[in-house]
């Protein structure tokens, strides 16, 4: 999938627009979004053409302004982000895409690493 058919059908799901009709960041739900934030870092998947492709899903990344995007990853702003994808994309489906996700790289590190990641509960 490239990434406007990835950002055409993200954009499918979000009805939260601007008066201009532009799409609403995905964690303050007030600037139109300007980057697409991955929830599982690109540099991770180098290498792992399996892991990319779901790293680039449209249920496990999000539209952010570029403000939100530079504050994404403290776990205040990480919880609401989960939050808000999980009323997008529904939760079974970003849960779904996680474990799926996990799964590859748990197959990837067997040999004594384990990924402890976990996603926040829902509000």
């Amino acid at each position: 999938m490239s990434e406007s058919e990835i950002r055409i059908s993200m954009a499918r799901l979000r009805r939260n627009r601007t008066r201009q009709g532009d799409i609403k960041c995905d964690l303050c739900g007030v600037a139109p979004y300007s980057e697409r934030h991955h929830i599982i870092q690109k540099s991770a998947t180098i290498g792992r053409d399996e892991a990319r492709e779901l790293a680039n899903g449209p249920k496990i990344t999000a539209l952010l302004c570029k403000s939100c995007h530079e504050i994404v990853d403290l776990p205040l702003h990480r919880d609401r982000l989960f939050a808000n994808l999980y009323k997008i994309n529904g939760k079974g489906d970003v849960l779904a895409g996680w474990l799926e996700m996990k799964k590859i790289f748990d197959q990837i590190l067997e040999k004594g690493v384990v990924l402890f990641w976990t996603l926040p509960k829902p509000n």
